[in-house]
């Protein structure tokens, strides 16, 4: 059961961001005109995980640690990897990396599931941190802001309004799906490119391991006072999104 989400979230990704497969949406086409794209989320579950400093926010290209970030190197652990322009799979890829490649490491952006690094050209782009390999933890690493890129923000907590992290969802519209997590703090960011429009549904598909509404390492037990509902169950919104974060309430 420990490794499930790992494994099942790291094949999505392997279609999304390494191959490219008939039936897996390019990113170099927008969704008015990309083929239709089915992804089966089924997240179950890693042990909870013990709450983790928040990560620092930043303006691009700036450290808020009293300390000078220092770059490092890291490698992906597959074969075709894709870099991308931005960090999001709706984004362009640039070209894909091997194992080999060595990719220095400048920050994350919020939410810390893409991370930004030049490749040896002295390319810059992003790559899904969990492609990757890395003696330090990137869950720690500066904060940069994308640039050139929208996000769309959720929130995640419980009734008391305390942040639930490892909560699943798709948001997607017709020929389109994307998959997205709560993070530590219990937000969701979803980047996406500045021209991307359309009606959108936001929708619970389960709970990751690392969640913190288990209360044992079998990850099928709740907390006391859980009793795995969310509300809304799933909502709708429109790009461009100027409202507040969508606040969902894990029960």
């Amino acid at each position: 059961m420990k490794n499930k989400f790992i494994i099942v979230l790291l094949s999505l990704l392997l279609l999304t961001a390494c191959t490219r497969p008939t039936k897996t949406y390019v990113p170099t086409i927008l969704p008015s005109a990309g083929p239709t794209v089915t992804v089966e989320v089924k997240i179950t579950s890693t042990p909870a995980a013990a709450a983790l400093p928040a990560l620092e926010t930043a303006t691009p290209g700036v450290s808020l640690s009293a300390t000078p970030f220092t770059s490092f190197t890291v490698y992906s652990f597959a074969e075709g990897m894709m870099f991308r322009t931005n960090p999001g799979v709706l984004f362009d890829a640039i070209r894909m990396l091997g194992k080999a490649d060595e990719l220095t490491v400048l920050g994350t952006a919020p939410g810390n599931e893409w991370i930004n690094v030049t490749i040896a050209d002295g390319t810059e782009g992003w790559v899904f941190r969990q492609l990757l390999t890395s003696d330090v933890d990137l869950t720690q690493i500066k904060v940069i802001q994308p640039e050139n890129a929208d996000v769309f923000t959720a929130k995640v907590t419980d009734v008391a309004g305390n942040p639930i992290q490892g909560i699943g969802f798709n948001i997607s519209t017709e020929g389109t799906t994307v998959v997205v997590v709560s993070d530590k703090n219990g937000d969701v960011y979803w980047y996406h490119p500045t021209d991307l429009t359309g009606s959108w549904l936001m929708q619970m598909t389960g709970i990751a391991c690392e969640s913190n509404v288990w209360a044992d390492d079998t990850c099928a037990n709740y907390k006391a006072g859980f009793t795995g509902n969310i509300e809304p169950v799933s909502t709708s919104f429109e790009l461009p999104y100027t409202g507040d974060p969508l606040q969902f309430i894990f029960k």
